[in-house]
């Protein structure tokens, strides 16, 4: 448990070290899937055995709680064959990943949401 929670904060400093420089939160975002890949080996090394990812389905916000699409990775992080090649990579390192899936959350523009509001 301890390690899995390191992981979080390391992946945390490790976004930050690599986009500190960059103004724009969305910037940040950017291709984030790919930057924690680069930073495998020394996560390893670290002893991190898990990386718990905020959510990454489609939202039109910065903070992805508010889900359009559960099927559809958000273009902020990357795209499926990202999440896929992140995965995989982690699991040949002994790394799990977590996915945030928060399905009590929806966004107002879901097609869930606005079937809600029509019917």
């Amino acid at each position: 448990m301890i390690i899995c929670v390191f992981a979080v904060l390391i992946s945390i400093i490790v976004t930050f070290l690599v986009s500190k420089h960059i103004s724009n939160p969305i910037e940040k975002l950017s291709d984030a899937m790919n930057k924690i890949e680069k930073k495998l080996d020394y996560l390893k090394q670290l002893g991190v055995n898990a990386i718990y990812l905020n959510p990454v389905f489609k939202s039109p916000t910065n903070h992805k709680y508010d889900t359009v699409d559960y099927f559809k990775i958000d273009p902020h992080f990357g795209n499926p064959e990202d999440l896929k090649m992140l995965v995989n990579k982690c699991h040949l390192k002994g790394i799990r990943i977590i996915l945030d899936g928060v399905f009590n959350h929806i966004g107002h523009y879901s097609k869930e949401f606005q079937d809600v509001i029509k019917n």
